[in-house]
């Protein structure tokens, strides 16, 4: 306006409201009014304390400010207070009233930050507006609380071998862009994962599904394994994996039965069913070492050689009874279920029995006597015969031949072995017909 004392032209807008100027077009003949100098009408403006603020999602307490008139408006003034994103910003004062008396009092407005499913920082703007008062703004930043993460649950699972256990994978909040979530193990030869990364936008908050396998392996540990969650720009997550071992170390024999004859050798085989954490000593023994003795007694296994069998001899003794026995073998460690053989020795009848076994001669003319018995008796008489390997060079005997009638069998009868050389050595067999023979060891000379 040029002077607040000039006349003014003015166009009624609304009952009691004028649009004035002093150099405004003539307005129609009904709607102007000419307004003395004196009679000013009021044209007041927004104040406000503030026309930005910041306020963060979530907080009880939000932000505030002040809205007041710059001059008394003449007449009551209903303001709106209004916002561009109610889901964002929300405003607790929607309307204010002022009139001659307050319009100079501030008055406050509170905004709260809305919570929301993003992590990004939102600007809103608030409209201050009334009838014939230019509209008035506040720009309100609102900060988000929430920060951009992957979420795990759960974090630590449990899964037997050859079996799958599950965890979920999701987002903290909305990402601007979509995430891609990769997974790994960082042992697939314990605990494997179905999937190896997962995408996410709208999706954000949809738990999605990640199974893990248990593999099977030749030991009988427990293993540990991480599953890493890894994204661009986002801290890594992990999940522990403790993968249960279903198997079972055992002692591994082969056969489980064997079958020999007195004086007779057989064998059988020992292993490991897994790989053990360390060395595993394996002891063999016979319950019977009358009838059956082991060679070695014991054996050693190790992550090298666990699978590998190693052999065990098993000797059939000659004893002076016609019976077959059985013999359990046991192959034992501590820790460990025993693993028993059975060894099934055939007796040999009839034989011939010896005693002793061995014996040194001094020299020529020296002597030693073998006393001879059967191991049964026999349906007729059994004459046994003596000879030497030596071809009667180095001893001689005497008798050459002795004779068990029918039920003798048990009674000794004695050869006198002789020296007839110096020195030297000789096998000495005794045989009969239909029996097993024996043997002496005969050596001449010092002994």
């Amino acid at each position: 306006m040029k002077s607040v004392l000039s006349p003014l032209v003015c166009l009624a807008l609304v009952p009691g409201l004028y649009a004035c100027s002093d150099d405004a077009p003539p307005p129609s003949p009904d709607a102007r009014v000419i307004v003395p100098p004196d009679a000013r009408i009021p044209m007041p403006e927004f104040v406000l304390s503030a026309s930005e603020q910041t306020v963060t999602e979530g907080d009880p307490d939000g932000a505030s400010f002040t809205v007041a008139l710059s001059e008394a408006p003449g007449r009551e003034v209903s303001v709106t207070v209004s916002s561009s994103d109610d889901t964002l910003a929300l405003v607790e004062q929607t309307s204010l009233t002022f009139n001659d008396d307050d319009f100079d009092t501030p008055q406050s407005v509170t905004i709260k930050g809305e919570q929301d499913d993003d992590a990004q920082n939102e600007t809103v703007t608030l409209t201050i507006s009334a009838t014939g008062i230019p509209d008035a703004t506040v720009t309100v930043t609102v900060v988000d609380d929430e920060s951009l993460s992957i979420v795990a649950n759960p974090t630590a699972v449990s899964v037997n071998e050859g079996e799958t256990a599950t965890f979920t994978v999701r987002l903290s909040a909305k990402p601007d862009a979509s995430v891609t979530v990769a997974v790994a193990s960082d042992d697939e030869g314990a605990a494997t994962v179905d999937a190896t990364e997962l995408s996410f936008l709208d999706d954000f908050s949809t738990e999605k599904t990640i199974t893990v396998t248990g593999v099977a392996d030749a030991d009988t540990s427990n293993e540990s394994v991480t599953v890493t969650l890894s994204a661009s720009g986002l801290a890594d997550v992990t999940v522990t994996v403790t993968v249960t071992d279903a198997d079972t170390q055992t002692i591994v024999v082969n056969p489980a039965t064997v079958a020999v004859d007195e004086e007779a050798t057989q064998t059988f085989q020992v292993s490991l069913s897994n790989d053990p954490e360390g060395t595993v000593d394996v002891s063999i023994a016979s319950d019977d070492e009358g009838a059956v003795t082991v060679d070695p007694a014991s054996l050693s296994f190790d992550s090298g050689n666990f699978d590998q069998p190693q052999t065990v001899t098993v000797s059939a003794v000659a004893d002076a009874d016609g019976d077959n026995e059985s013999v359990s073998v046991t192959a034992s460690s501590a820790g460990l279920t025993d693993a028993v053989v059975t060894v099934n020795v055939t007796d040999i009848t009839p034989r011939i029995i010896v005693s002793p076994t061995s014996l040194n001669l001094t020299g020529p003319g020296n002597f030693a006597p073998i006393s001879v018995t059967l191991s049964e008796a026999a349906a007729s008489a059994v004459t046994v015969s003596v000879s030497g390997t030596d071809g009667e060079t180095v001893v001689t005997f005497n008798p050459v031949t002795v004779t068990f009638a029918t039920g003798e069998f048990d009674q000794p009868k004695v050869i006198n072995i002789i020296a007839i050389a110096t020195s030297g050595t000789s096998i000495v067999t005794f045989s009969a017909p239909g029996h097993a023979p024996a043997t002496v060891l005969v050596n001449v000379g010092t002994p």
